[in-house]
């Protein structure tokens, strides 16, 4: 974990940057992602004015003498999915847009509105961040992950309930059914959580990261700048404020205080239920400030050290050590949703002679740019390791040999195209070759894949490099 500029989340949800998203529109792929954004963003509208229309009343649910009305607000399962499968940006963009649409159908002014739709994306925002810092893997294939996956869903469902306070406010509804409404939407956007994104997200969530790769060309991104992360803080720390702040104006309203009612001092009472109301917003901030700043340093310290020790210093990469440990979990992962895993065994080509020619600092450039140019590619269920010298090894979870054939020349093309070593006699373009190897479930059979992912690998050097060869093409099978 880095601490200076950003961190990183290593295998936990990745995203695509909004100006990446809208660059890939000169492909086909890539105008196929805006138009389901653009879609999805127009049917959430319309659901939006939908729930309006019937004022947010909830289906309503009776527990002996308690009766609450659950809020199915459908624009948030559908920024909730565009957030996870496509970026933050992207669910806080269409929740805001379809929540403002929503409270002015409603009767709200602008300025109401305005401040009524940021309660929506303030939740989706939330929620992608604390799955990031929990390390949620995006398809929840263990109960740990469902677990966390349900805790950070309801912290934020209770977060997006500043749109129900506001709501309450301005129309000045009745305290009992206010606190209705309210309960009822915290706890219809949980059941929507956990309901329907959650089994979509299970069901279809590698699908979906897969398709968005392939038609944006581009890889997502895995790390989240310090900045970005003081945004949404800030936002969230407003948010408990204005809860505060509206909750104390209901007790007002619910007591029916009078703007001349005093305390036992002699103070005037409303005064000092706002200043009440604004030392606990301050107290619950400055709590939330240090909590979260203790438990990422503590986290770091101890990333930190354990990532040292499971790395390549030069490259950044994993190193052996970790492959084993790695090994294991990507395979009982698989092995668990039934799906395939493969390796992709490479080295660079002629790498002694680029050393000899021009010495082992540009060997080093070279091992470091491979390495960097690999990455990019990765996606969060896709790992390399440096395995020794100019070889490296990736380590595709979930992937079978067809998909892992075209990953492998996709690298294939990218290092030939990007990396290079000026001046350099043979032409300067650095290549490499490549094996690939694939194991099916239940049974990953470790030494065979790497066996098999290198006895490829040294097909591919001897019929001229610069090429990939996979463990069928060795058996006389398909690519």
């Amino acid at each position: 974990m880095r601490f200076d500029t950003t961190i990183d989340f290593g295998r936990s949800l990745s995203w695509w940057p909004l100006t990446t998203v809208l660059g890939a529109h000169r492909t086909a792929g890539g105008r196929k992602i805006l138009a389901i954004w653009g879609g999805a963003t127009v049917a959430s509208v319309g659901l939006a004015l939908l729930e309006a229309s019937q004022n947010w009343s909830g289906i309503p649910v009776t527990v002996g003498e308690w009766t609450v009305g659950f809020t199915f607000y459908p624009p948030v399962t559908i920024g909730l999915l565009l957030t996870l499968w496509l970026g933050p940006a992207f669910g806080a963009t269409t929740a805001y847009v379809s929540t403002l649409a929503s409270g002015l159908f409603s009767g709200l002014t602008l300025a109401r509105a305005a401040f009524f739709a940021l309660g929506s994306p303030i939740e989706l925002l939330l929620f992608w961040f604390l799955l990031l810092i929990l390390r949620v893997q995006p398809d929840l294939p263990r109960l740990r992950d469902l677990g966390l996956f349900a805790a950070a869903g309801l912290v934020a469902a209770t977060s997006s309930s500043v749109d129900i306070m506001l709501y309450n406010a301005a129309h000045r509804t009745a305290l009992v059914e206010g606190q209705r409404l309210w309960l009822g939407w915290i706890l219809g956007d949980f059941v929507q959580m956990m309901v329907l994104v959650a089994p979509l997200l299970w069901s279809r969530g590698k699908q979906a990261q897969v398709f968005a790769r392939e038609a944006i060309g581009a890889p997502p991104q895995r790390e989240i700048s310090t900045g970005q992360i003081m945004v949404l803080l800030g936002s969230v720390w407003a948010t408990l404020g204005l809860l505060v702040f509206l909750g104390v104006r209901l007790l007002e309203r619910a007591l029916d205080i009078p703007d001349f009612a005093v305390t036992m001092s002699g103070d005037p009472l409303v005064p000092r239920l706002r200043e009440m109301g604004l030392f606990v917003g301050v107290f619950v901030v400055v709590l939330l400030i240090t909590t979260m700043a203790l438990t990422a340093a503590l986290a770091g310290v101890g990333d930190q050290h354990r990532e040292r020790s499971l790395r390549d210093d030069l490259t950044g990469c994993f190193n052996r050590r970790a492959f084993k440990r790695l090994f294991d979990r990507e395979a009982e992962r698989s092995a668990g949703l039934n799906l395939p895993m493969s390796i992709v065994f490479f080295d660079i080509d002629h790498f002694k002679g680029l050393n000899d020619r021009h010495g082992h600092a540009t060997g080093d450039s070279v091992l470091t740019s491979v390495a960097r140019q690999a990455t990019d590619m990765l996606s969060a269920q896709e790992l390399l390791f440096r395995w020794g010298g100019e070889e490296f090894l990736v380590l595709l979870s979930h992937t079978g040999r067809d998909e892992a054939a075209k990953f492998a020349e996709r690298l294939r093309a990218r290092i030939e195209e990007k990396v290079g070593v000026e001046g350099d006699p043979g032409g300067g373009r650095i290549t490499i070759s490549l094996g690939v190897a694939s194991g099916a479930p239940p049974d990953f059979d470790e030494i065979s894949l790497i066996r098999n992912a290198d006895a490829a690998l040294y097909q591919a050097k001897a019929s001229g490099r610069n090429r990939v060869v996979t463990d069928a093409m060795m058996r006389g099978g398909k690519a």
